[in-house]
């Protein structure tokens, strides 16, 4: 299954959490050339990023999300706990992973009306 993207540069430009969460994960892929990486707001509370890196291969899980939380702690608080849920994937991974598959087809989506 082909990396479905779906962050838009545009959104994450008007979007400042977005943007601040982007440009702490830039100084992770910055050590990880071949990682991909995109996010999107699923709610006015929640925001959702996926990494696929090779590197992440051999790690257990809890590892892999505290490597990232190193850097989303540098955020402002507001700002990093908008992060509700993080796909962090090998590229072997993302074919059958449910976590990948949830992040591209959200079981639920808050109204607009809440």
């Amino acid at each position: 299954m082909p990396l479905k993207t779906l962050s838009d540069p545009r959104a994450a430009e008007q979007d400042k959490p977005l943007a601040d969460i982007a440009s702490v994960i830039d100084k992770y892929l910055a050590d990880h050339p071949t990682a991909q990486f995109d996010l999107y707001r699923q709610s006015q509370f929640n925001v959702r990023l996926r990494i696929i890196d090779k590197d992440f291969a051999g790690m257990f899980t809890g590892d892999r999300h505290r490597l990232i939380w190193n850097h989303l702690h540098k955020l402002a608080p507001e700002t990093s706990g908008l992060v509700t849920f993080m796909a962090l994937l090998t590229p072997e991974e993302i074919e059958n992973s449910h976590i990948n598959y949830e992040y591209e087809n959200p079981s639920w989506i808050d109204s607009e009306d809440d």
